[in-house]
């Protein structure tokens, strides 16, 4: 069993500290004019001694302290756009200036503990980088680089770049983005300040990082808002490249077939309780058959997949709570698989403490996937449950320590996982 004796104790300590920062400024006390009697023979007046102000203290900016003006009339029925909770990191820049191009950085580091790694490990996120260069109201380019370190190797990731003109009703947009399936990877971005958790559910995370959506995509897309109830419906339809030769294989540059992907996700926003988001979204793709040397369980087959998707999610003041659910089917050949995960978080915010816990769970259908698995000498986890507890505490506005312990159930076998992480984003 993991030692968590070191994870526990860091937790009370900040749990029990009271924040510094945060506190209202004392007033100094206004001088009283004073009322002197005037002299009997005028006297010529003393310049007044010169005296340097105290410095004031810097402006605290928020990322919600923006603000925008509409690009165009505000629509009847709709919701002014400074009343909408920011939920995407496209919509948050904190210029001290009104400028044309907007930088953000975000930054992690991470110690880490395992019951089958007994000794702690530091672990050094990857260094985020966020431009926003704005041509005109309506049109803008969004870059995010990644620069990662992994033991002594550089790794520079081009994770989005996509040009977008939009306005309150219409959205069009063209380049690698984020796929538009669910709530979490619209939402959440490669900055680990901005979410919740210290790392992503398993079912939304990067290809790279063993997950098993595409997340990342490369096409061109539109999207339509229309008033409802006080709130907003959304319908967005995108095409895009096809999977690639495997999971981490993201067509930058070109598609391994004709065919395309299609993504589709309707949802409500706003609906009934502000903060509120719920929907469902889905993609349809047929990947291109591949050699037995790349694909051995399923050689010179095409295969097509469905992925089926729900989630709600509420972000107010205090509550978070997100649950998502995705049914991942390939067809190829005779047979049929199927893989289902689903997971859920709950945090609510205390001051400057957020508890949260998570659960999530995956399981399969059909025997081994052969694009999930395309090589049965090296399987990935299909099945399993697994449950979070921890704590964020907020240093200040750009920064959090959390604090995460997590157990998981696979394959007969428990393992433990305790980190601490202290994560950034400005």
């Amino acid at each position: 069993m993991i030692s968590t004796g070191w994870f526990v104790g860091v937790v009370l300590v900040f749990a029990q500290a009271s924040p510094a920062h945060g506190q209202p400024a004392e007033q100094e006390p206004s001088p009283e004019d004073p009322t002197e009697a005037e002299p009997e023979h005028p006297v010529a007046a003393e310049p007044p001694p010169v005296t340097s102000s105290p410095p004031q203290p810097p402006e605290v900016q928020r990322f919600d302290d923006v603000a925008t003006e509409p690009a165009t009339p505000p629509v009847p029925g709709a919701r002014p756009a400074d009343s909408v909770p920011l939920t995407q990191m496209d919509e948050i820049s904190v210029p001290t200036a009104r400028s044309r191009i907007t930088l953000n950085m975000f930054g992690n580091l991470s110690l880490e503990q395992t019951n089958s790694n007994h000794h702690l490990d530091f672990h050094l996120g990857g260094l985020g980088l966020l431009m926003i260069g704005r041509a005109s109201p309506e049109l803008e380019m969004v870059s995010e680089v990644v620069v990662e370190s992994d033991d002594g190797e550089t790794i520079i990731d081009l994770e989005r770049m996509f040009l977008q003109w939009k306005n309150r009703r219409y959205e069009v947009g063209a380049g690698r983005t984020h796929t538009d399936l669910g709530y979490w990877s619209p939402a959440f971005h490669h900055g680990k300040w901005l979410q919740l958790t210290v790392d992503r559910p398993r079912a939304v995370r990067f290809e790279d990082d063993g997950g098993l959506l595409p997340i990342h995509n490369i096409g061109v897309w539109v999207t339509a808002r229309t008033p409802i109830a006080h709130g907003t419906g959304r319908a967005t339809v995108m095409i895009a490249n096809g999977r690639g030769r495997i999971v981490d294989d993201v067509r930058s540059s070109s598609d391994l077939n004709l065919a395309k992907a299609i993504i589709v996700h309707l949802g409500l926003e706003d609906v009934g309780i502000t903060g509120l988001r719920y929907g469902v979204s889905g993609s349809y793709d047929r990947i291109a058959p591949q050699p037995i040397d790349a694909r051995p369980a399923l050689a010179d087959t095409p295969i097509d997949e469905v992925i089926a998707n729900a989630y709600v999610a509420h972000r107010g003041s205090h509550w978070t709570v997100i649950s998502e659910l995705y049914d991942i089917i390939h067809r190829g050949g005779k047979a049929t698989q199927s893989t289902f995960a689903g997971f859920a978080v709950v945090g609510y915010k205390i001051a400057h403490l957020v508890p949260f816990v998570m659960a999530e769970a995956r399981t399969t259908s059909g025997g081994n996937d052969p694009f999930f698995v395309p090589d049965s000498m090296s399987p990935r986890v299909t099945k399993f449950v697994e449950g979070t507890a921890g704590m964020r505490y907020e240093l200040n506005t750009w920064s959090a320590l959390k604090f995460q312990l997590q157990v998981m159930r696979s394959q007969g076998r428990t393992s433990e996982l305790g980190i601490v992480d202290w994560s950034i984003g400005l």
